[in-house]
């Protein structure tokens, strides 16, 4: 590879092969010095890591089966891999659940968009979003 020194010179750089594709990140040396690489970039998608969201959503009425819904959300979202009801007062009572989903745009709001689809549902709020 072939990089520039900030000051107009340019300079060959070995860059060892650090991790073949499905292998662990294999030990390097430690750096001689700092280099600056301006414009550098990588082929494919460098995905970071997993996003934990959870959601809230409340039933259209009390007279709502939640076993129902809760079976149907399972359903329509099998990234589920927590869901409760929460009682809320006067027998009614809402369903919290967490999903798992990877790290990319948009994720949050596809996985919103499918809860809002479910019947029995009056509204979907997400309330906590986090990196895994």
């Amino acid at each position: 590879m072939q990089c520039t020194d900030g000051r107009g010179g340019r300079h060959q750089i070995s860059v060892p092969q650090v991790r073949a594709r499905d292998q662990t990140v294999q030990p390097v040396q430690e750096a001689e010095r700092s280099i600056y690489l301006s414009g550098v970039r990588f082929q494919g998608t460098i995905i970071m890591g997993d996003v934990a969201i959870i959601l809230k959503m409340m039933p259209e009425s009390p007279e709502v089966d939640l076993g129902v819904v809760m079976a149907a959300i399972m359903a329509a979202v099998p990234e589920t891999k927590d869901i409760r009801e929460e009682p809320i007062g006067f027998g009614l009572s809402a369903i919290k659940a967490l999903v798992v989903v990877p790290d990319v745009e948009g994720a949050p709001d596809r996985v919103e968009e499918r809860f809002r689809a479910i019947d029995g549902l009056a509204s979907v709020e997400i309330v906590d979003l986090t990196l895994t």
